[in-house]
């Protein structure tokens, strides 16, 4: 992994918003790193460098429905895809929600992932929808779950399928389905590492236990490498008592087994970007949750490559 720094100009230009609004949100803290040198400010960026090309899988699972987890995979894909990265993602949830948030219409899809697991047929692949590349889910991928429970290597079927694609790309995010079910097995059994979301909220802290459960499930029955690179709160109010002091608990229950990343608020333009099937940062580049977003793309490059650096000065 190198770390380039950029000038305030330079990061502004990547980010598609202005040189003066960078500066600001700089000088108020507000960019992780950020540093003043000579009169301006740098601000670093992790980027893989050239040989680092082998695709590292990363699975976006949380058993609870509601949480964020498809707002988080697409905006996490296209900062990572931002970053340089060739970036793949995966909807394996019978809702499809992903495949609509980038713009396809599911019911009218006529190879899936479904064909995928069930026919082993090669991954579809709808290219370059907001700089990312997606296979897509419907419906059908719902009667999966019973289809696959008499046939063989049902648990690796998944993985086996990214495999055929591995070269083409640098990450693979594959967008869980909100259950406990054989799907969402199967892809925690094809991922080298897992981002948790987590809502701020009782009952979704009440819902860890099961949830870390069926990890270690995984971790020791199919996959003993997978490794949980960090929790992801989201939806979070900063105003509400109640939410500060749900993260508060979620930290000291969950910090033994990864990091609690840096909240991603809650904010009605998450919504207005899915209807226009953009990642907030192309329907609002200057909301906060942009930058959130960011250094949770940088942490997860820094996971998945390592810390090798090359300093631009």
């Amino acid at each position: 992994m190198r770390r380039l720094w950029l000038t305030t100009e330079e990061y502004a230009s990547r980010r598609g918003v202005s040189d003066a609004y960078v500066r600001r949100l700089a000088g108020a803290g507000q960019i992780p790193g950020a540093e003043k040198r000579g009169g301006q400010w740098l601000i670093p960026v992790l980027e893989p460098g050239p040989e680092e090309t082998a695709m590292r899988t990363v699975a976006v699972f949380n058993q609870a429905g509601g949480v964020g987890k498809t707002t988080l995979t697409l905006n996490l894909g296209y900062h990572l895809a931002q970053r340089g990265l060739k970036v793949l993602l995966v909807d394996l949830d019978p809702q499809a929600t992903l495949t609509a948030f980038l713009g396809l219409a599911p019911s009218d899809l006529e190879v899936t992932v479904y064909d995928a697991l069930l026919r082993r047929e090669n991954l579809p692949i709808h290219r370059n929808l907001a700089g990312m590349d997606l296979v897509p889910s419907n419906i059908l991928l719902a009667g999966a779950e019973q289809e696959l429970v008499s046939a063989l290597n049902r648990e690796g079927r998944l993985r086996k399928a990214l495999d055929e694609v591995r070269a083409a790309y640098d990450v693979a995010l594959i967008d869980c389905p909100p259950s406990l079910g054989l799907l969402a097995i199967l892809g925690l059994a094809a991922a080298d590492h897992v981002v948790v979301p987590v809502q701020t909220h009782f009952k979704a802290y009440l819902g860890t236990d099961q949830l870390l459960r069926t990890v270690d499930g995984v971790r020791q029955e199919l996959n003993p490498d997978l490794q949980v690179v960090g929790f992801v709160p989201m939806q979070y109010a900063r105003g509400t008592q109640h939410d500060r002091d749900v993260l508060e608990a979620l930290t000291a229950q969950l910090t033994e087994r990864g990091p609690v990343l840096t909240p991603v608020p809650q904010a009605a333009d998450f919504k207005k970007a899915t209807v226009e099937a953009k990642p907030l940062a192309l329907f609002n580049p200057r909301h906060p949750a942009v930058l959130v977003f960011e250094e949770t793309a940088d942490r997860i490059m820094n996971v998945l490559y390592g810390s090798r650096e090359e300093v631009r000065s």
